[in-house]
């Protein structure tokens, strides 16, 4: 497996309005306009959020209270720039975890007791590039937590 190099993505649009009523519009009612099939929950998303703010976050939150993060503010100018950073491999780690958690669940764990989050490429296990050291970073971690307390981790 090879890895992509990094793609840089600019778009324009122009938009017949003034310039701060279409920046509030873009950053204030982001997830009126993007499409809810571009979904890496596993439930239906109930909205899209957008932190207006540098180093904010652009996630989805699911129906069932969930949350995937998969875009970060990178600058916040109104009315004149926005910049969005985004991380398609933060996003498939948040799918796996997902999917962990919902194996779990219905195996029978309570969900109250899953607390579940992706690190994507923030906290490898393993530095470096190519095949084998992605492949010790392709993971799932638990913490098994007691009813009333965490256990005890070894680090």
């Amino acid at each position: 497996m090879t890895q992509a190099a990094a793609t840089v993505v600019r778009r324009q649009i122009v938009v017949e309005a003034p310039i701060e009523r279409a920046f509030a519009v873009f950053t204030e009612r982001f997830g009126d306009f993007k499409p809810r099939e571009h979904n890496m929950l596993g439930v239906p998303i109930a909205e899209t959020v957008f932190e207006p703010k540098v180093g904010g976050h652009i996630y989805d939150r699911g129906e069932d209270g969930s949350e995937c993060r998969w875009a970060r503010v990178l600058a916040f100018e109104p009315p004149n720039r926005v910049v969005l950073g985004a991380w398609p491999n933060q996003a498939l780690g948040n799918r796996r975890a997902n999917a962990v958690k919902k194996y779990l669940v219905d195996k029978g764990i309570d969900a109250g007791r899953l607390n579940e989050m992706s690190s994507g490429e923030k906290t490898p296990l393993e530095a470096g590039k190519g095949e084998e050291a992605w492949a010790k970073n392709r993971r799932v971690e638990f913490s098994i937590v007691s009813a009333d307390r965490p256990l005890a981790m070894k680090e």
